[in-house]
């Protein structure tokens, strides 16, 4: 081996020593600003212990607040923390790349308010093989009250994380207050990986991410958490306050496993999430909310992959007497659509409890403005299953009256099943296609006595096709209302178990009511001479006599003579129209009644002509 005769030490030697000398000048170096009106990272009169570098934590306290610090030139550093207590610190990149290999943190276990701004250039935290850690305003590990806000401002953002946390006060034995803000301004573009975006999170926890016009927020998650309770039993939650504001943001994306709203894992609290998508898109598989509100305006997407689920005001594990109330919105423009074909559904859930060790008495109201649209495998409003407590009362509302059914495929619509739930749906315009609907079931389970359970449903102007069956159980009241042209259920089914009245209620009270209130097209028209059809009701095949033994009992009527007029006023009727013979062939049996076209402008011209010339040739010949 070669030894150096100046030294006696061998390579092996010496790479020993730099390695060691190397791991001692890791360290935390914290900004002083001492070099006076030279502000530069690369100054080493600003740094208590010389310019950080690639292996170095560059620290920010309450030294040298209020003025900037200038990352002059491309560097690297190994973290990131802003310890001050007072004023902030604005760390201006000045158009350079500044990598952090390691955690950025802001009023971390620091027990105070510390702000920062962090501006101009490119911001790069972890990578792809090395993820880090990106907390705001948390006590990760020491008992302590941290307000911590960060504001990103034409800033361009990339990383690869494990966890961005804002307002974050996990599991532990001590109930602190931690608040964190960050606000995402001036254009700034951030784009992150992360295994974890949670915002707001444990005892006392308030956190907002707030993305401001131009600028824009996308992100990749395994979990997106908003306003998640405590995971501690024994301990409150307090106000726990999640909210992702993108409502004013530039268009971006948002991609997660699961997403939860105001919805704790466990525990015996409630927190509150707010999602706010605006005009950007989330895709994701299981989403939750358990209090709080989402919302989405024109040209947002929520899309729910195949297998996932939407669950709004759903029954949590251990949740005590909580009742949690979930407002969801999908604004005009926007979209809402679910899984990715027949064999590749989502389930939509309302107002649900849905296992036995779940409980609380959620209120979900799910409106949609936009467009509703995709595969839903079982979708659930004001559902109680399988629990051994009566006194929880879910309730769910679905409206989509102000939006459109798009190409909508449902195999199961269950609306108030058992225990004291409560469901209403009240469809717009636009074709959905249902497998098998019950409204308004009773008590299923065996040693339990029904409390109220109602199951409610409104069409208007909606093509509802049943393919299997429509139940209107015990508790369950339909409206349809027929604007102008055919809408209402369309039973394809023949068989006469397809269509059944359970309850024991009148027409006013429960059952299927009709009300016809536009005229239609055209004029009113025998089986002889139409050529359509205008209903409210179809029933494949002839069941004239069950439907009016319906009508009789009181449990299904129809309204054709407050809003019909002329020849069409009071003209609706139960009627089979016959595969063969007189009529459209359809075999299917109607509520409504037989129309045929108006008689056109040219035929009425062509018509009139030619019985002026048949009246002149008449006069000639008398003449004559």
């Amino acid at each position: 081996m070669w030894i150096s005769r100046k030294c006696g030490l061998s390579f092996v030697a010496m790479a020993a020593l730099l390695g060691a000398a190397a791991d001692v000048r890791a360290a935390t170096d914290s900004w002083t600003g001492g070099g006076g009106a030279n502000d530069n990272w690369s100054f080493s009169s600003n740094w208590s212990g010389g310019v950080p570098g690639s292996s170095d934590t560059a620290q920010f306290t309450n030294t040298d607040v209020n003025n900037n610090n200038v990352v002059d030139s491309t560097r690297s550093i190994a973290g990131m923390i802003y310890a001050n207590s007072t004023g902030q610190h604005i760390t201006d990149l000045s158009s350079n790349t500044l990598t952090n290999t390691g955690d950025l943190n802001l009023a971390v276990d620091i027990n105070a308010t510390s702000s920062a701004t962090i501006r101009n250039g490119t911001y790069l935290i972890g990578s792809s093989s090395t993820r880090t850690n990106w907390i705001v305003g948390g006590r990760p590990t020491v008992p302590s009250n941290n307000n911590g806000t960060m504001t990103l401002s034409n800033l361009g953002v990339t990383g690869f994380l494990n966890q961005l946390a804002i307002g974050y006060n996990p599991i532990f034995n001590n109930q602190t207050t931690n608040t964190g803000t960050l606000n995402v301004t001036n254009n700034s573009v951030v784009n992150l990986d992360t295994t974890n975006l949670q915002v707001g999170i444990g005892f006392n926890a308030t956190g907002s991410v707030v993305v401001n016009s131009g600028s824009s927020f996308n992100v990749t998650a395994s979990l997106i958490d908003l306003g998640g309770g405590s995971n501690m039993a024994g301990f409150t939650t307090g106000n726990v306050t999640g909210t992702l504001d993108l409502s004013a943001a530039a268009a971006s994306t948002l991609s997660a496993t699961t997403a939860y709203v105001g919805y704790p894992l466990n525990g015996t609290s409630l927190g509150t999430g707010n999602l706010r998508l605006g005009g950007s898109s989330l895709t994701v598989t299981t989403l939750t909310a358990g209090n709080g509100t989402i919302a989405s305006t024109s040209g947002s997407t929520l899309q729910i992959q195949s297998g996932g689920s939407m669950n709004v005001a759903y029954g949590r594990t251990n949740a005590s007497s909580l009742a949690g109330t979930v407002s969801a919105t999908i604004g005009t423009g926007a979209t809402l659509n679910f899984g990715s074909g027949t064999s590749n559904r989502a389930n939509l859930n309302i107002g649900v409890i849905a296992s036995g060790d779940q409980a609380g008495s959620p209120t979900g109201t799910l409106t949609v403005n936009g467009t509703m649209s995709g595969f839903i495998d079982n979708l659930n409003v004001g559902v109680h299953s399988q629990f051994n407590d009566q006194s929880w009362f879910p309730t769910g509302t679905l409206d989509t009256r102000n939006g459109t059914l798009s190409n909508l495929t449902i195999n199961t619509l269950t609306l108030g099943n058992n225990f004291n739930a409560k469901g209403t749906a009240m469809f717009g315009a636009g074709t959905m296609a249902i497998g098998t609907a019950t409204v308004g079931a009773p008590n299923t389970i065996s040693g339990f006595s029904t409390k109220v359970a109602k199951g409610y449903v409104s069409l208007n102007g909606t093509v509802a096709q049943i393919s299997n069956s429509l139940t209107i159980a015990d508790k369950g009241e339909i409206d349809t209302s027929v604007l102008g042209t055919s809408s209402g259920f369309d039973i394809t089914n023949s068989s006469t178990s397809a269509f059944a009245i359970n309850n024991s209620l009148v027409a006013s009270n429960g059952g299927l009511q009709i009300t016809f209130t536009q005229n239609p097209n055209g004029l009113l028209a025998t089986a002889a001479t139409a050529n359509n059809i205008f209903y409210g009701f179809k029933w494949s095949g002839d069941h004239v006599t069950a439907l009016q033994a319906l009508q009789s009992g009181g449990k299904l009527s129809w309204d054709s003579t407050t809003f019909l007029t002329g020849s069409f006023n009071n003209a609706v009727s139960i009627f089979y129209d016959p595969a063969v013979g007189t009529g459209l062939h359809t075999g299917a049996t109607y509520i409504g009644f037989y129309t045929a076209p108006e008689p056109s402008a040219v035929a009425m011209l062509v018509g009139g002509a030619c019985g002026a010339i048949s009246m002149r040739r008449r006069s000639s010949q008398a003449k004559r």
